[in-house]
């Protein structure tokens, strides 16, 4: 069961005709908390959240979406479930999961031009195959270099 969300219109009706498998689309900035936009009252459980989080809504960067998403991702994860995120390097997701959540490992991965760094953190005992575990500990420990986070060959 796929469902997706954004804040922009225009995003959601692209991402549906793109994934026209998708059961749910939900037009928010955030968490849908009301009732009605789920069956049977609360969040449902998901295997894996992925995202590519806004944080240029103006000047100076505003990370509130990404802490936000953080902050709910847990408790809409199963067991084994995985948050993934997309963003460029400069964004401090290392640091907003160690501040905001507390998943049993995370790990980061730098795309190949340095520009991007997927993040995973999971609930589970183990990190997804392909990448090398990098946990992050401390609220004020900033994503490893790219040469400690790149893919495992």
């Amino acid at each position: 069961r796929l469902h997706m969300l954004d804040a922009d219109a225009l995003a959601l009706r692209v991402a549906r005709t793109n994934v026209p498998s998708a059961k749910r689309a939900f037009l928010c900035a955030g968490w849908p908390e009301t009732r009605s936009a789920f069956a049977r009252g609360k969040p449902l459980r998901y295997d894996w959240i992925v995202s590519n989080p806004p944080v240029h809504r103006g000047q100076p960067d505003d990370f509130s979406v990404v802490t936000s998403l953080i902050k709910g991702a847990r408790k809409r994860l199963r067991r084994d479930g995985v948050l993934w995120i997309v963003a460029q390097e400069q964004v401090p997701i290392g640091r907003l999961l160690a501040a905001h959540a507390s998943f049993k490992w995370t790990s980061a991965a730098i795309s190949p031009d340095g520009r991007f760094v997927t993040w995973s953190a999971g609930r589970g005992q183990r990190p997804p195959a392909g990448f090398r575990k990098e946990t992050v500990q401390a609220a004020g420990k900033a994503h490893p270099p790219p040469a400690a986070a790149a893919p495992a060959p």
